[in-house]
Formats: C-alpha cells, structure tokens, sequence
C-alpha cells in the first residue's frame, strides 16, 4: 500500500480528474448536492401507511387513535416533504434557480401541502385498483392480501403517488420512487404514464410502462383531458345503472382530422375527466346542477365528409360509468324549467367572437334527487387561455 501511495496516487489521482473534465456530463462538482434516495423511500413507506392506514407500520389503530396518527404523519410529511422537494427543485438543471433558498422553501412547502390536499383521490383511486385485483385474478382471497401482498398493488400505488407529483411540477423524486419500486417488484411504471382507475398488474415481473403510455383500466380510461371537436350524444338506458348504449358525433376540420383515429380503428372510447375552465354556472330554482359524463366501448363507426369537416358517428355499448361536474355553462334548451337563456347568455357575454369547444354531458337535477339523462345533450364551454388543449 505504502509502494502505491508513493508511486500511483499522484498519477492515478490526476487521470481521474482529469477525466471530469472530459467528461463533464456525468460529474456534479460545485453544483447543489442531489436529494436523498434513502429519505425519499422513507417518505414512501410513510405515504403507504396514510393511504392504507392499519396494513403498514406497528401501531394499532382504533377510532379512538386514528385521528392524532393521520394528524402526526401529515406533520412529519409536510416537513420531510418540503425539504426532499427543496432538494429535487434546487438541484434540477432544468429549473430556473430561484433567488434566495426560501423562495424556493416557500415553493417546495406549497407543493408539499398540495400534494397531501389530493390523498382522498390516490385513495379513491387504490380502492377501485384493488377491487380490479380482486375482480380479476381467482386466486385472490381477500383484499387485504392484495394491498398487503401484491407486488403488481404496491407498484401501482407508488405510481399513483409519483404521478401527483410529477403533475405538481417535481423533478426528480417521482422517477426515484417508481425506479425504487422496479427494483422491488419488476415492475417499471414510469412516473409520467397516464393510467386510468380500476388497473391491475398480475405477478408484475417484467411489466414495462413507459413515459407516453395510455392504457384503459378495466375497459375505460379516465384521466383525459380534451375540449374539441364533440359536437352531440344521445343515450339511451340507464347512465346510473350501466350498460346502456348510446351514439357520439365528432365533427372535426379537415386540419385536424389527421390527429384522430378513424376508419373503424377506434377500439375504445374512453372514459373522461374533464377538466372544465369555464367560468359561471347554470342554475334552476336557484340551485347550481350537477352533471354527468360518461363513455362506453364502441360498437361501429362511420364517417362522412361535408363542406371541409369530417364527421365521425360513433355507436357505442356498455355505458361505463359516471360522474359529476358543476361550474359549467349551458346551451339554451337543455332544461325545461329554469333561466336556459340566462345561462347561454352568460356564455355569449363571456367567450363571443371565439369558436366554442365543445363537450359531451348528460345531467340531471341534484337538488331536485331527479338524475334521470337526457336524449341529445351537448354542452359548449372555451377554456381561459393557457388552458390545455388534447385529443382523445
């Protein structure tokens, strides 16, 4: 050892930094340190006993205790949180730096509170994944071993947190905890992929979702964002008790219509969360409604073509499911009862001189306990600018 220290150090020494410099790529000297893989998988674990809380962790939990647990854990995760998003944020190349380290405290504590507001959702969510478990693979006995057994579960469930994030604008730190999870369970689910409700992975070894990858769960997708080119519905059944069937029109531009898969090569239509940047709200009796959205799987398509726009009809079957939505603007003629043409003014007032976009909706009257569909409903709204726009 002596002979080496004399004889290499120096020269070896000199090689190696003299290969940071040219390769400078793979080298963080005199840059912000990187946050910690070790705490990240920490706030994980700390995750997974908020969302399922009794599976994880040593404490028993009764009506009497769980109160202060959830309250503790949200304190030590506001915090542990804040400081790791500190980190990503500060140490991403990509981000603009920020002008003192408590701006960036400042940003990184309001994303970590934002992201603890959307835990009843990831919740929802891992309810209805774990039911699809359950629903489809036989050899389940119970839903407590899929949440506490499953690997292709506990996969899921890091995607789902690593997704919020990633939506919440963290670099960094989604991608650790789903490469954390490939390498506990074989299952590669980038951070960025959309994945609707009702999902299950079996066995999960080997299952590889990348970054632009859209999969329907359970025979529809949910989490899609677009505002174009819907032009009517009809339905007919039941929206509440599925299936039923019913028809969508798109009708498209011709500029447009190469973004869009026709010719019979739809295979699903699916299902929609609409994400409304209209302003107001239509009332009836004063009171605001609630309205409903649902897809179903397709049964034909056809398509023709007129003055410059392609239209596509698209029979469907096996309405899937529904949901509501409020603050939305109203075309005239949708309710018998109520100020129909207040609405559509305020829509005219707010958005004249612009083409509206257009959505798909049934309703019915929430404060009325009627939630019966209508035939033929259609809703228009145009979302304030810098909205996003997207396709089905």
């Amino acid at each position: 050892m002596n002979e080496f220290v004399n004889n290499e150090l120096e020269k070896l020494t000199a090689d190696i930094l003299s290969s940071y410099d040219k390769t400078p790529k793979i080298r963080r000297i005199g840059e912000v340190f990187l946050p910690s893989r070790s705490k990240i998988v920490k706030i994980l674990e700390q995750i997974r006993r908020l969302l399922f809380p009794g599976y994880f962790g040593h404490k028993k939990l009764t009506d009497q205790n769980v109160q202060y647990h959830v309250g503790n854990l949200l304190m030590k995760l506001a915090a542990e949180l804040t400081e790791e998003i500190c980190h990503c944020m500060c140490s991403d190349r990509s981000c603009e730096p920020c002008d003192t380290p408590e701006q960036c405290r400042r940003e990184a504590d309001q994303i970590a509170r934002d992201f603890l507001g959307r835990v009843p959702e990831i919740r929802r969510m891992l309810g209805l994944d774990a039911q699809a478990a359950y629903d489809g693979d036989p050899a389940a006995k119970s839903i407590d071993e899929i949440v506490y057994c499953y690997p292709g579960f506990y996969a899921i469930a890091i995607y789902r947190v690593a997704h919020e994030l990633l939506d919440l604008g963290v670099p960094l730190m989604p991608r650790i905890m789903t490469e954390y999870a490939h390498s506990q369970t074989g299952a590669d689910i980038h951070p960025a992929a959309t994945i609707g409700e009702s999902f299950f992975i079996d066995h999960a070894t080997g299952v590889i979702i990348g970054e632009t990858t859209v999969i329907g769960c359970g025979e529809c997708r949910r989490k899609v964002n677009f505002n174009k080119y819907v032009t009517g519905i009809s339905t007919e059944g039941s929206v509440d008790s599925p299936p039923g069937s019913g028809s969508v029109v798109l009708s498209i531009p011709d500029n447009d219509v190469n973004e869009f898969y026709v010719d019979g090569q739809f295979t699903i239509i699916p299902m929609m969360e609409i994400e409304f940047f209209a302003k107001g709200y239509f009332t009836v009796g004063g009171f605001p409604q609630y309205y409903r959205i649902f897809w179903g799987l397709v049964s034909s398509v056809s398509k023709t073509w007129s003055n410059g726009v392609t239209t596509i009809n698209i029979s469907c079957r096996d309405i899937l499911r529904w949901w509501e939505i409020t603050n939305v603007i109203l075309q005239p003629g949708f309710l018998e009862a109520g100020n129909s043409a207040g609405g559509w003014n305020l829509f005219q007032n707010r958005f004249s001189g612009a083409n509206p976009y257009v959505v798909i909706i049934t309703l019915g009257r929430e404060a009325m306990g009627d939630f019966s569909h209508t035939t033929g409903s259609f809703m228009s709204f145009k979302p304030e600018k810098g909205a996003e726009q997207g396709t089905i």
